[in-house]
Parts: structure tokens; C-alpha cells; sequence
């Protein structure tokens, strides 16, 4: 994305109160600033991040389970 697109997409979801119910500018804009997948952010935990160091471990990933057919 470009850096207009950027501003565009936070601006978009910050004035959707329902995508600011759910986190998601915060969530976008983690994704953004660290380039992990989705399913990886969903996994990040608080004790993950060191604010002090500016460090996140990302050992996880969230991962949807497809249902069986038949």
C-alpha cells in the first residue's frame, strides 16, 4: 500500500464506528507496522509485547479450520 492508501484505509475505519468497535484500525495498523499475516496478529498475546524494547514475538498464527464434507 501506498502512503496515501494507508491514510485512507485508517481514516476509512476510524470513522466506522463498528470496525472501531471491533479494533480493527489498531489491529490494521499493527499489521502494518510489523507486515504479519492476519492469522498471526490475531495470535499475539499481551505478555508477547515488550513496549519498552519495541519488540513483539510472533510465534503463533490463529488458523481456521476448514469442516470436513461428506
Amino acid at each position: 500500500m501506498t502512503l496515501d492508501e494507508r491514510v485512507q484505509w485508517l481514516s476509512q475505519l476510524e470513522s466506522d464506528q463498528e470496525a472501531v468497535r471491533w479494533d480493527l484500525p489498531d489491529l490494521s495498523r499493527f499489521m502494518l507496522a510489523t507486515g504479519v499475516r492476519l492469522g498471526k496478529a490475531l495470535a499475539v498475546y499481551w505478555h508477547d509485547v515488550d513496549l519498552d524494547a519495541g519488540l513483539c514475538s510472533v510465534d503463533y498464527a490463529v488458523v481456521r479450520e476448514s469442516k470436513a464434507r461428506g
